[in-house]
């Protein structure tokens, strides 16, 4: 078992020992799930971009460093740094809020600690746009979605049977607004699998004085990622997981250009939406949940009569599909006082 150890050990160090910090680094995940390596290459060189906007992988003139099967049950873990990002292959862990598992057994908790990493300063990671899911999902998610429904039906009829003559309006506003969210849910995971061709990225470019994020990239849509998070790409499922600071794991539903498109349905940014002065984030937010953020503003009418914008934070429920806008409170009184008074 130790010599297995120590001769992974060495290939991992032989394999990154020859790649500079600094070089570029490259990752592709075709349709049948293998993932390519490949290093001092211009970012984004071997793709190009079809008349509906959809990037499409080339093959590459330059032989990949390293390829992960999908067989090796491995999944790519990103996090960024003050000098750029770390990159590491893992093996795939169903219990995603620990990356480390201990055991009593010395020897296997070596093994499964086992990854290899690779650190870089300039990241692009391209994978279909459309998620897949093994059979073992399907059920799984075939059973959980049949114990949801029975639980939901009987908290139903037990509320019908204890508080009948309560219910109000808008209780039964607030079911048809659920049933709507989970409409837009599906609609947006039937369209995630229709993007068949399209690819999706994990990007991170440095820019010399600043200090950039790791940023999800659909339809030439940005979304970066909250600091002190991390994505996880899973090339099985071809699925993106966010591990948020507080330990929790949360797979994405909306790539970022859907979270626009559906604030935008909502009426809470406007349709030239400026994402050079409102940037689009992927958050936590204090309940644990995921969310899309950004800022806009909106038209209200002073005391009914004048026109002027407020300053507004948007949202998207990640996970629900809900969004909602609240107004930036101003830093001075008379500021957040006509704020009030716009309507």
């Amino acid at each position: 078992m130790k010599q297995t150890v120590i001769l992974f050990l060495s290939f991992v160090f032989v394999m990154f020992a020859a790649a500079p910090q600094t070089a570029a680094l490259e990752i592709s995940l075709d349709k049948n799930g293998v993932a390519r390596f490949y290093q001092d290459s211009v970012l984004g060189r071997n793709s190009e971009t079809n008349a509906r906007g959809t990037t499409i992988r080339q093959k590459s003139d330059t032989e990949a460093i390293r390829e992960v099967a999908p067989r090796e049950n491995k999944e790519l873990l990103f996090r960024s740094t003050d000098r750029g990002v770390d990159v590491e292959l893992r093996n795939r862990d169903t219990d995603h809020q620990n990356t480390v598992r201990t055991t009593e057994n010395a020897d296997e908790e070596v093994k499964y600690r086992q990854s290899e990493k690779i650190e870089t300063d300039r990241l692009r990671v391209e994978f279909s746009a459309a998620p897949k899911h093994t059979d073992v999902d399907k059920e799984a998610r075939a059973n959980q979605q049949g114990d949801t429904a029975a639980n939901r039906e009987a908290a139903i009829a037990a509320e019908k049977a204890e508080m009948e003559a309560r219910r109000s309006a808008m209780e039964a506003d607030k079911e048809a607004r659920r049933e709507e969210y989970k409409a837009q849910l599906e609609n947006t995971m039937q369209e995630r699998r229709d993007r068949l061709e399209e690819t999706a990225a994990i990007v991170k470019e440095k820019h010399e004085g600043s200090k950039e994020r790791l940023e999800l990239v659909s339809r030439d849509v940005k979304a970066r990622l909250q600091e002190g998070a991390d994505f996880v790409l899973d090339p099985k499922t071809n699925t993106v997981r966010v591990n948020t600071p507080s330990g929790n794991s949360h797979e994405i539903t909306h790539l970022p250009d859907q979270a626009i498109a559906r604030m935008q349905e909502a009426g809470v940014i406007k349709g030239d939406h400026d994402f050079g002065t409102f940037p689009v984030e992927i958050v936590e937010r204090p309940d644990g949940e995921v969310a899309y953020k950004t800022q806009s503003t909106q038209t209200r009418r002073l005391f009914g009569l004048f026109d002027r914008e407020v300053p507004i934070e948007a949202h998207l429920n990640d996970k629900t599909g809900e969004v909602e806008a609240t107004t930036v409170r101003r830093s001075s009184a008379i500021g957040r006082f006509l704020d009030m008074m716009s309507l």
